[in-house]
This record gives structure tokens, sequence and C-alpha cells, in this order.
């Protein structure tokens, strides 16, 4: 979120802050047990299972909230004012309008059999794409792949672990 917001001159720091508070509201922090008891906190979103919500949530927030300033809708200040508390204002409509839609949407996934988001990417997305990218024959596409852009110059190591490495890491700390 942080890289995105500069590449588009956004505010930065917003932008972060953003995709984490985005992430928070989406991840669920009381779960009620199958014996009608409250166990708040878990855990298992905010480790490695979270992380396809984490890193295509900041994507989607911060390209959402740079595009709703990009439409002007932002608060106004005077010109006397400082540009860091004018950044500070201009961040909060579109910050409180992407925190609605996310808010939202954790609303219409808590009516659903998934009853997070993180649970249907888990299941549609993660899942399927680990049970790919940790096989046998995954294996052998990521050094086949790294081997062959290296050899037209692009340095694929950085590129293909950027990818892999979530769904490696997922692995590892399920064998912890």
């Amino acid at each position: 979120a942080y890289r995105l917001a500069e590449h588009y001159g956004e505010d930065r720091i917003s932008c972060g802050i953003l995709a984490l508070v985005a992430f928070l509201i989406l991840t669920p922090f009381i779960k009620v047990a199958e014996n009608g008891g409250i166990t708040v906190m878990p855990v298992e979103w905010i480790g490695s299972k979270g992380l396809f919500v984490a890193m295509i949530g900041s994507l989607l927030w911060t390209e959402l909230f740079c595009w709703l300033k990009r439409k002007k809708l932002v608060i106004k200040m005077p010109d006397g004012v400082p540009p860091a508390v004018q950044e500070s204002f201009a961040a909060l409509i579109p910050a409180l309008l992407v925190m609605i839609l996310v808010l939202i949407i954790r609303i219409i996934f808590e009516n659903t059999h998934y009853h997070t988001i993180h649970q249907f990417i888990y299941e549609v997305v993660a899942t399927p794409v680990r049970h790919y990218g940790t096989s046998y024959f995954g294996a052998l596409m990521t050094v086949f792949s790294i081997t062959i852009l290296w050899s037209v110059g692009i340095n694929s190591g950085s590129m293909i672990n950027g990818i892999i490495r979530p769904l490696w890491m997922e692995n590892k700390t399920d064998n912890i």
C-alpha cells in the first residue's frame, strides 16, 4: 500500500494505515465456540493464512482510496493551513468511504456459510494455489520459470519468490 501510494503520488502513510485498518475490520476478533462459549481473538487469520487477504486487500483499498482522492472527494482547507494538516483532512472522506465499504463486505460475508472473507479467500483461492504451488510439479515449474527468466536477463528470483514465498511460508508454519 505504501509503495503503491508513492507511485500514485498520494499520501503514503494514510494508505498504509488504511490498509492495516481495513485488514483489521475484515479480521474476526470474536469467535463463537461450538459449545456456545465465546473465544476472544482467534489468531488464525493474523498469521500466514491471512496473507492473501492482506496483500490483495491492501492493493484494492489503496487503489480505491487514490481513485476517490483523484475524484476530489476531499475536504478543502483554506490556503493558510500547513500541507501536513491539508493532507490529513484530504484523506478523511476517502478513508471513511473505504472503511464503510470494507465493513459492508465484512457484514455480507458474515451472512454466508464462509462467515469471513478470510475463509472465502482461503478456500476459493489460497488452497488450490497452495496445493499447486507446493506440489512437486509446482516446485519444478517455479525453478523452471526462474531459470528461463534469468536466461533472458530478468531477475526472476525476487519476482517469483514474491509470489511463491507466501505459499511456502504457510506450509512452513503448518509444520512447526
